[in-house]
């Protein structure tokens, strides 16, 4: 491109004194190993070690079952002419063989079929389906399996935010095309979520190997996203999400939602939050975490500094209120994932696609001067050119070595519950992306309408203060709180 718009050769850029090459920087970058990833040990294949950052459930089982699946019911909101008894009845068998093959147990595998119309009162069809369930005395509905009409977004965030509120029961929603045609890797997928929701764990990093890259002290990993309403609605609020894990793999999450003035990026109530998830780590392990790991999107680079000394003060004041003097050791990343660096392999040493293989690391030459940072592909892109993750260390009690948290940050891209490769993104941000990205189903009876992309100035341009339309946002027209959720999602995944 600029060599066919002669760019060097301009009046401006000669003024200036600048001279401009026609060929990409090159730059040197290190390829990490892939970790090997554990299923249950009654597996035929309980553990490996991906290819190309990817790798199937065949001859798996999941490496901890959650709450058997015995009280659930399936609500159908498509037409009973296009989605018959029969075709509904068929899927779900096939769901149940799916579960049975991946060591997820459902007790019932006949549930109640309930048909609903989704023009009515969703609220009283999902409580009219929760009735139909054969409950025991002292049980309560585990789950809705809700046949969603088509891709309408209305519907499904209807009945989202009539879970998370009113019913307090886990949803698993699906596209009626998909009951149409069962589909035995689409059931072994939704068994994943079903049994993410539901307490269970899918896949997890062997305990030796996450015992020697944490140096055997429980690390409470967080991670934090803020997520915006569309431009032109100033009135409406931001939305923080933070996530923090509640067992020693890091592989279990809690989930936080907090409302923010519109537009803001420092998040309020961190304090608060903070306490929060020291105390449900707490709960889950019965030890105090000596470790915390923070990896906090939707920070311009403008911001690092302000965010950092402002969010690690309140992660330091939450741990001295947990108990007088308690000091754990603090680790404070940015992430960024929307920039404009792109990578591309010399000769042979990308993948069939052309891009970086899962585990390339470059962090040197065209990383920041003062100060560690690093891009990481943790991921193998599925179409196109792969985009990196920028990582930026702002504060490191811990004294992790660059290769350490690099590593760390890298293998813990295996473990995102539901999916059966390395992601993009370390999972207790990927989380926050996911809880954040729900926010807009929970909130729907306030009216808050948000961009598809979560997290508009996430990483990039924007920040506190961003124009929107020409005209300065209003920072301020909401008081900041922590959203409430139905106590009983309140401690699950219920995001997955």
């Amino acid at each position: 491109v600029l060599g066919q718009t002669d760019l060097g050769n301009q009046p401006v850029v000669k003024a200036f004194g600048l001279s401009l090459h026609n060929e990409l920087a090159e730059v040197d970058a290190r390829v990490l190993a892939a970790p090997t990833v554990n299923y249950s040990p009654s597996s035929r294949e309980a553990s490996l070690v991906p290819q190309n950052g990817a790798w199937n459930m065949r001859d798996k089982r999941v490496m901890k079952p959650g709450e058997p699946l015995g009280y659930w019911a399936v609500l159908v909101l498509a037409n009973r002419q296009h989605v018959n008894d029969n075709a509904v009845q068929r899927f779900v068998t096939t769901l149940v063989d799916a579960c049975k093959n991946t060591g997820y147990a459902i007790k019932d595998p006949q549930p109640p079929i309930v048909y609903g119309n989704p023009h009515a009162d969703i609220a009283r069809e999902m409580m009219q389906a929760c009735k139909s369930i054969r409950l025991k005395p002292n049980t309560a509905p585990q789950l809705l399996l809700v046949i969603l009409p088509s891709t309408n977004t209305q519907v499904y965030q209807t009945v989202k935010n009539c879970a998370y509120t009113t019913l307090g029961v886990h949803t698993q929603c699906m596209q009626s095309k998909h009951a149409l045609r069962p589909n035995l890797q689409y059931c072994a997928n939704l068994c994943l979520k079903i049994n993410a929701k539901l307490g269970g764990v899918n896949q997890g990093l062997p305990n030796a190997h996450m015992e020697t890259m944490l140096r055997k002290k429980p690390t409470l990993f967080l991670g934090c996203d803020v997520t915006h309403p569309a431009p032109g609605e100033q009135h409406k609020p931001s939305i923080a999400s933070v996530v923090g894990s509640t067992d020693f793999l890091g592989l279990r999450y809690a989930a936080t939602l907090i409302q923010l003035p519109s537009r803001q990026e420092m998040v309020d109530k961190m304090q608060e939050v903070f306490v929060r998830h020291l105390k449900l780590f707490y709960k889950g392990t019965r030890t105090k975490p000596a470790r915390i790991v923070f990896y906090r999107d939707g920070v311009s680079e403008t911001q690092f500094s302000q965010v950092r000394d402002r969010e690690l003060i309140e992660i330091q004041r939450a741990c001295a209120s947990v108990e007088n003097g308690y000091k754990p050791e603090i680790t404070f990343l940015a992430v960024l994932k929307r920039h404009n660096t792109r990578f591309f392999p010399m000769g042979r040493d990308g993948d069939k696609s052309g891009n970086c293989v899962p585990g390339t690391i470059v962090d040197r030459s065209v990383t920041m001067p003062g100060i560690t940072d690093f891009y990481l592909f943790a991921h193998a892109a599925i179409q196109g050119t792969s985009r990196p993750t920028h990582y930026y260390v702002l504060h490191d009690d811990a004294n992790f070595s660059a290769d350490a948290i690099q590593q760390l940050t890298y293998h813990l891209c295996y473990t995102y519950a539901i999916c059966t490769r390395s992601v993009s993104l370390v999972p207790p941000v990927y989380y926050a992306h996911r809880v954040a990205d729900r926010a807009r189903c929970h909130l729907v009876d306030m009216g808050v309408g948000f961009e598809e992309a979560t997290s508009l100035s996430s990483g990039h341009y924007g920040g506190v203060g961003t124009t929107i339309g020409g005209r300065p946002a209003a920072p301020g027209s909401v008081a900041a709180k922590i959203i409430k959720i139905n106590n009983h999602l309140d401690e699950s995944m219920y995001f997955m």
